[in-house]
């Protein structure tokens, strides 16, 4: 099976990407090596970053967290939901609190938390030297030869965010940045290789700052086509962020046009429904750029060795036999250890289950099929069972499933769509599972 050092690699062979290029400024050449090796330890929040700059979601990888690690995870989101809620010093609070970790002086910490302080001072109105401080700072964590990685696109979509906000701050003011540089900015995310659920982080703010500049007519027709794909990116994503700006701008842009009054109400009408969504839950999403929206798929290393232990009706000295000592398992599973990673996958795979720290959710030996399968999700969600029927068709074809996890996936992928087209009963459906899973 292969591990995430094996994916690593054939996604940037593929871009034609060199490791040095990937790793400026957020890791040596030399640790990347050993990961895409799979003989160095995981650094989650580099994967994070790996794998934006390669223009793929992480929302494909299923991560078995330390708790320490975890809890960062929880204070981002924290510190992010009290932004929303437009509680300030709550999240000022939050990021003193994760300044005091160990971890928060590395570049990636930094920058979140720097990029996080200049997104309050810009809500809260304060100078613009304030912000660009902050601002600048986040930057140069990651993007140390910025003008340099741009030329090569090896950048993510987070990190465009903050050259797209660098310039939103700046405009209109004493510091205005130029045009060119937001049309070049807008140009290179356009071009870059980014999968939708990256995409829909970076290219509606691209469509909303391109209406700043001053239109003509060839102007308006590309402002058109970049507003309704942002639009059409976002309902793809099921995603607010941005949605109810770029809502407001399409309208204006049909308006301008004469076009269907009645299409032109049906935006207004979705604008103002997503408006009072967020005020009926306390949040809002206006102006707020930098909101990191990934989901990602979460298990506690410690929570889930004690739930599949328990699970497997096993003790503790029968399990970690060989392994470590009963001594050693009793504080991993209480949270007060963490355990290696070789421990916990020789843990996991004597109960029965995976265990390595970041799993690619099927074995596979391309993303693509990773990309195919969140599409037959989507397809089953929306009802739409034929064109499901043909991703999962392409998925087999993609598979060996002679291994039994591949068989099993597409089994499954067959049951559910017979089940929602009411093709055959519940029980025939049931014994196939059983097949396959008992």
């Amino acid at each position: 099976m292969q591990g995430i050092g094996q994916l690593l690699w054939k996604l940037r062979e593929k871009e034609g990407i060199r490791q040095k290029q990937l790793c400026l400024g957020i890791s040596s050449v030399s640790k990347y090596a050993r990961i895409e090796a799979d003989q160095q330890e995981i650094d989650f929040f580099l994967i994070d970053r790996i794998m934006g700059r390669l223009g793929k979601s992480v929302e494909r990888l299923t991560y078995i967290l330390p708790r320490d690690i975890y809890n960062i995870y929880e204070l981002r989101q924290e510190i992010q939901q009290k932004i929303c809620q437009k509680k300030w010093e709550e999240a000022k609070q939050c990021l003193l609190e994760y300044e005091k970790n160990k971890r928060a002086k590395e570049p990636l910490h930094q920058q979140f938390i720097k990029k996080e302080y200049a997104q309050i001072a810009w809500l809260q109105g304060e100078s613009i030297e304030t912000v660009c401080e902050h601002l600048e700072t986040a930057i140069m964590q990651t993007m140390p030869e910025v003008e340099g990685q741009r030329k090569t696109g090896v950048l993510s979509a987070e990190e465009y965010k903050l050259l797209l906000f660098r310039w939103e701050v700046c405009f209109g003011t004493a510091q205005e940045r130029t045009r060119k540089e937001l049309r070049e900015l807008v140009e290179e995310i356009f071009q870059k290789n980014f999968e939708e659920t990256e995409r829909v982080k970076v290219i509606p703010y691209a469509a909303l700052l391109s209406a700043r500049i001053t239109p003509g007519e060839k102007r308006d027709t590309y402002l058109k086509m970049i507003t309704e794909m942002a639009l059409e990116n976002l309902r793809e994503e099921g995603k607010l962020l941005y949605m109810p700006e770029i809502l407001m701008q399409y309208a204006e842009i049909l308006e301008k046009e004469d076009g269907n009054t009645e299409f032109i109400k049906l935006l207004y009408q979705e604008r103002k429904y997503i408006l009072e969504l967020e005020n009926d839950y306390g949040v809002t999403f206006e102006k707020y750029r930098l909101f990191d929206h990934v989901v990602r798929d979460f298990e506690v290393d410690a929570e889930l060795l004690r739930r599949t232990r328990t699970a497997a009706k096993l003790t503790q000295e029968v399990l970690s036999e060989d392994i470590c000592t009963q001594e050693t398992l009793a504080r991993i599973e209480s949270g007060t250890q963490k355990p290696r990673g070789k421990n916990l996958l020789q843990m996991m795979e004597k109960m029965g289950r995976k265990g390595r720290r970041i799993e690619t959710g099927i074995q596979v030996e391309e993303y693509e099929t990773l990309e195919l399968k969140i599409e037959f999700s989507k397809f089953i969600h929306r009802w739409e069972y034929e064109k499901a029927k043909e991703i999962l068709s392409a998925i087999e074809e993609k598979l060996d499933c002679d291994v039994l996890q591949n068989k099993q996936y597409i089994e499954t992928g067959k049951v559910k769509l017979d089940y929602h087209i009411k093709k055959v009963n519940d029980e025939e459906l049931l014994q196939r599972l059983k097949k396959y899973f008992l």
